[in-house]
């Protein structure tokens, strides 16, 4: 029997999680996922208070002493601050401000994001923007045209393609509301909408591989 939606989507938070686990550190707690910092609650600041604070720089190959790490200036407000996470095993975390924070340029690579010509170019696309926001079935049709797929641009050859989960939130961002979860699992990854590939031909991407593994009928709403 197909999985649900739901079943699908407890099945990835489950992988997630296995991947999360916390490192105790006196008072304060790091956060790992896949053996990388991405968040440490509990931190001591010079003046005695304490902060949690967000791995800025979470690419593999970096020595955890050069991280460049981001807590909030005051409570509750936007305004963040770089600066270090100084760990002494078991005994406690440490948030050292550095307000130019940076890495060095023998680590820079690894902290870059993987290019997305595609989903760069669904972004600029105002009149993609407008179908998506007019039409939740537009949509949704879009999030499954974009999983499991490989796309060529014409211009240079480029090609493009997205996870389940960056296909959801570039769906969600060009909505302008929630996230890649309202998205992830909706149904038909993989399935190419006539409607769809013609948005994206007009955008100057052509569909050059389809994989036919995970394929099903769209789910309704």
């Amino acid at each position: 029997m197909a999985k649900t939606a739901r079943q699908k989507l407890e099945e990835f938070h489950v992988r997630q999680d296995a991947k999360r686990r916390t490192e105790r550190h006196g008072e304060g707690e790091l956060v790992l996922f896949d053996g990388v910092p991405v968040e440490a609650k509990g931190c001591f600041l010079p003046d005695g208070s304490r902060t949690v604070a967000t791995c800025l720089t979470r690419g593999d190959g970096i020595p955890d002493g050069e991280r460049v790490w981001s807590r909030s200036v005051t409570s509750g407000s936007p305004l963040r601050r770089r600066g270090y996470l100084r760990v002494v095993p078991g005994v406690v975390l440490e948030f050292l401000d550095a307000r130019e924070a940076d890495l060095s340029a023998s680590h820079a690579g690894a902290a870059k994001f993987a290019a997305d010509p595609l989903g760069d170019d669904l972004l600029r696309s105002d009149r993609l923007r407008g179908l998506v926001r007019g039409s939740a079935l537009f949509a949704e049709l879009l999030y499954a045209a974009l999983c499991n797929t490989t796309w060529t641009r014409a211009a240079d050859g480029i090609e493009g393609s997205a996870s389940w989960r960056r296909a959801g939130r570039l769906v969600a961002t060009l909505r302008g509301e929630g996230d890649y979860a309202d998205w992830y699992c909706a149904g038909g990854e993989g399935t190419v909408d006539e409607a769809v590939l013609a948005e994206l031909r007009v955008l100057g991407w052509e569909l050059s591989l389809a994989d036919s593994v995970d394929r099903q009928p769209a789910l309704k709403r």
